[in-house]
């Protein structure tokens, strides 16, 4: 659907389970009913409460328009491991010294199952959301592909190959918007933290915003969150 003009509509970068963050940014909003909520992923792991994230956001979602991305750690944590049937050890989860061992203490301390989320929440994620030629997704896509036809799905939550190109366009000061199938003339993602480029706030490079500002893998990371229509930055506290 389109957004009218009058409503706000906020993206937000990555969570990992940072609450405080979370809160603190959301306190920040002065949030409308009608104003949407755009989150790019990336819930859960690294931070001390994953659980209390999730629980936040179910309640959020009843107030508010709520559109829900999936990450690579959503993904891995709630698909490979509850939805598959795996169990989380250290023998068979890659994730779990990267915030997963993390996630399921959040869980044990809050005296939860995982699983009371897989249906009110992890098995309805969007691989990505589009709007009025604008794409939210988490990492990136095939550029030469049509959106809804990519052949690896699992590149809407793990590709970095979008925001090297869009760098690199932008280092080179070229005036062009990174190109894509779709022709969308703005992408906004999270995924690869802007610490890797010595920032610490949502960058845009040519067409590409990226809200991914560290929450979680670095002790200074904020959390970000971009109103789209003003490009309004606003940051956690810490």
């Amino acid at each position: 659907f389109s957004f009218s003009k009058m409503e706000k509509i906020y993206t937000i970068g990555d969570v990992h389970g940072q609450l405080e963050k979370l809160e603190n940014l959301i306190a920040k909003l002065n949030l409308g009913k009608d104003d949407t909520l755009i989150f790019l992923g990336d819930y859960v792991d690294r931070g001390p409460d994953s659980c209390g994230v999730i629980e936040y956001l179910l309640k959020l979602n009843t107030s508010y328009k709520c559109v829900f991305i999936k990450g690579n750690h959503d993904h891995v944590f709630f698909y490979d491991v509850l939805y598959n049937g795996n169990h989380l050890n250290k023998s068979n989860l890659g994730y779990w010294s990267d915030g997963a061992k993390e996630t399921l203490k959040s869980y044990r301390s809050a005296k939860r199952n995982p699983e009371e989320h897989l249906e009110s929440f992890y098995r309805l994620l969007l691989p990505y959301y589009v709007s009025d030629k604008r794409l939210f997704v988490h990492a990136g896509l095939n550029r030469s592909s049509p959106i809804n036809d990519q052949p690896d799905k699992s590149i809407f939550w793990c590709d970095r190959q979008l925001i090297t190109d869009a760098q690199k366009l932008h280092s080179n000061q070229s005036p062009s918007k990174l190109k894509t199938f779709d022709n969308f003339d703005t992408i906004y993602i999270g995924h690869t933290p802007v610490q890797n480029w010595g920032y610490s706030i949502p960058c845009k490079w040519t067409n590409v915003w990226n809200l991914d500002t560290g929450s979680g893998k670095y002790p200074s990371g904020r959390l970000s969150c971009l109103e789209v229509n003003t490009e309004k930055i606003y940051q956690s506290d810490s």
